[in-house]
């Protein structure tokens, strides 16, 4: 009798355990003016892929509340269970209390947020130390894709902007 208890308990647990894995964390709006798929974690930051229909251009933006310089590069690292590479982050603006930035290299980052379960983005700060924000991938490609459905305009691998480039949206529409 015993072993029967502990095995629907364990049962229980499994199908829990599936039912958690499935639920998804991110989220999307395809209203011809607002394009993004993203998510946010618990300590507020924030991870998505926002188009404007106007080019069809796509950036992975990162809002964080580690201060930047407008128009400056950081370099950071970021880590999947799949992989781990250096990207640049440029820093574009500061929206509802956030800074935004935006993330270099949109095909690997692209292919890491797909793949992937979880996602780590390292900073390194003055202070020596690093911030890390960790975010769940979980639905992030359905997401994304459900976005992209949604919208005949998007052009896929747009170009990652550069400093003081004429790329960047404009802050007001992000």
């Amino acid at each position: 009798m015993k072993r029967l208890i502990t095995a629907a308990v364990l049962s229980a647990l499994a199908v829990a355990g599936v039912a958690q894995e499935q639920q998804w964390h991110w989220g999307y709006s395809a209203d011809r003016t607002n394009l993004y798929a993203a998510t946010e974690n618990d300590a507020g930051s924030a991870l998505g892929q926002y188009c404007w229909p106007q080019s069809g251009e796509c950036y992975y933006l990162l809002g964080i509340d580690a201060s930047c310089d407008t128009g400056t590069d950081y370099p950071s690292l970021v880590n999947t269970e799949h992989s781990a590479f250096q990207v640049d982050l440029y820093c574009s603006h500061t929206f509802q209390g956030r800074h935004i930035y935006i993330v270099g290299d949109f095909e690997k980052f692209d292919e890491a947020v797909r793949r992937s379960l979880t996602i780590g983005i390292a900073i390194p700060m003055q202070s020596g130390h690093f911030q890390v924000n960790r975010f769940t991938l979980n639905g992030s490609e359905r997401s994304i894709d459900a976005m992209h459905n949604a919208s005949s305009t998007y052009r896929p691998g747009a170009p990652t902007p550069s400093p003081g480039g004429t790329m960047l949206p404009p802050k007001e529409r992000i």
